[in-house]
């Protein structure tokens, strides 16, 4: 229990420990906290934490009824990660079906479809755990491998599907015609979608025949492709850079090991979506508006520094974050993610070179 518990100054009483007070914020099981610690690790990939995600208590309690098991197994056959069949009577390997489901689009029966939805209500709580945990025990890695298992549960695909295939009504062949490694950002660019111009009638007007002519999608279907493709985030980073204590900049890269820095940056969200309008996730359960999180580590020694969270916002943002350097020295870079919550593929990474005294 000292996980959760730790004396306090009073030999009588206990205090919650920093891995109680997580359980407290985010309504989980302590049971849930000493598992994610156990199971965690500082390089953990996203198959790893969908296991993990999925083998937690809270989904003890998904319902396995009568057959299941057996519809179970014909439902993994259509799945890229498989279980045994001596577990398909298991809460916790059907959470996970169903999660792999969702990111692959597959249609469900209707028992299993609010089995889903009980499944995605409950993830994100525990998902906003798991990077804290990664948080303090300074994991750059798996926080980072954390926030794109969010995108995935959010955006209902997997991380290395096609990224085209995030907008509404595309198929796998689809995208491949439209660029066989094309981005949302690079058909924005394509398209004539810039953050000084998103007119979203001139640019269906403009597209819309490209696309009937590269897909099998009616007008209207086209059309929404197009508008979801203007609403698409777009935002800027401007002036970054890591400031003195004092907030003068440095006038070299040279930095002091165990010194605390303050990290600057301008973010601009261009276009609709900085009326804070929903994210366009055809698949989630509600509305939603997209949040972003800006993750500062370095990668070479695998070290989180800050991690912040930035809310919805419109036009500009100031994003001030400190930054306390690793006691190590040497050349280095300090890395700065720039990730969505909840849109697979428009994240940004900037490295700033340093030399650590």
């Amino acid at each position: 229990m000292r996980l959760i518990f730790q004396p306090s100054d009073d030999e009588n009483e206990l205090s919650c420990s920093v891995f109680g007070k997580l359980a407290c914020v985010y309504y989980l099981q302590h049971q849930t906290i000493r598992f994610l610690l156990s199971e965690l690790k500082d390089n953990s990939n996203i198959e790893e934490l969908l296991r993990i995600l999925t083998h937690v208590p809270e989904y003890s309690e998904i319902p396995v009824r009568h057959n299941e098991d057996l519809v179970n197994t014909d439902l993994q056959k259509l799945l890229r990660i498989r279980f045994s069949t001596s577990v398909m009577d298991s809460s916790h390997v059907k959470a996970h079906l169903l999660f792999q489901a969702h990111f692959t689009r597959l249609p469900l029966q209707t028992d299993y479809r609010t089995d889903l939805k009980s499944v995605l209500d409950q993830c994100m709580r525990i998902l906003q755990a798991m990077r804290d945990i990664c948080m303090i025990k300074k994991w750059f890695a798996t926080a980072v491998n954390i926030t794109v298992l969010q995108q995935m549960c959010y955006s209902a695909r997997w991380y290395d599907d096609h990224p085209l295939l995030c907008l509404p009504h595309l198929s796998e062949d689809e995208a491949y015609k439209l660029g066989a490694n094309m981005t949302v950002p690079e058909l924005q660019d394509r398209w004539g979608v810039s953050p000084e111009n998103i007119d979203r009638e001139m640019v269906v007007r403009k597209n819309l025949k490209y696309l009937i002519d590269r897909s099998t999608l009616e007008e209207a279907a086209a059309k929404e492709v197009i508008q979801a493709v203007c609403d698409w985030p777009i935002v800027s980073v401007n002036g970054l850079k890591l400031l003195s204590s004092g907030g003068y900049p440095d006038s070299s890269s040279k930095f002091q090991s165990g010194k605390t820095y303050r990290l600057v940056m301008t973010l601009r969200m261009a276009g609709r979506r900085g009326k804070n309008v929903p994210a366009v996730l055809p698949k989630w359960t509600k509305d939603k508006q997209a949040s972003w999180l800006v993750l500062v580590g370095v990668k070479d020694s695998n070290h989180l520094l800050p991690m912040t969270q930035i809310s919805p916002f419109a036009g500009e943002r100031r994003i001030r974050v400190d930054v306390t350097m690793p006691n190590v020295k040497g050349r280095t870079h300090v890395n700065v993610f720039l990730m969505s919550d909840c849109y697979l593929g428009i994240d940004q990474e900037y490295a700033i070179p340093i030399d650590l005294e």
